[in-house]
């Protein structure tokens, strides 16, 4: 009895841990998209500009 609490206790905080470090993993993952989504905005504003005055270099 005590070896499957113990197999229960070691799963459920090998289960804790995977979610911890994935939760950190996606926050990485959406403070490194923050740049790319500004530069695509700031590209999509200029071609939005250069086709509204009719310049294109």
């Amino acid at each position: 009895m005590a070896g499957i609490i113990g197999a229960l206790l070691g799963f459920s905080g090998a289960l804790l841990g995977v979610w911890i470090k994935s939760q950190g993993e996606q926050r990485k993952w959406l403070r490194d998209q923050k740049p790319a989504e500004a530069a695509e905005m700031v590209s999509a504003g200029t071609n939005i500009y250069e086709f509204r005055s009719g310049s294109k270099d």
